[in-house]
């Protein structure tokens, strides 16, 4: 079963947060991203591993 991949934009329109917000969290480490084709990807996993951080 594949994984479902997250574009910055739609974690933007989920979290109501800015693009430079989703790019801090993937500079400091907090959400891991791939890059795919010059495109940035952040997976199911990855955005659950995120929230499980955060909400803690």
């Amino acid at each position: 079963m594949e994984e479902r991949l997250y574009t910055r934009k739609e974690l933007q329109s989920y979290f109501s947060v800015s693009i430079f917000t989703i790019d801090n969290w993937i500079k400091k480490g907090d959400l891991k991203s791939y890059k795919i084709d010059n495109t940035v990807r952040i997976s199911q996993g990855q955005l659950k591993e995120f929230l499980e951080k955060v909400k803690n």
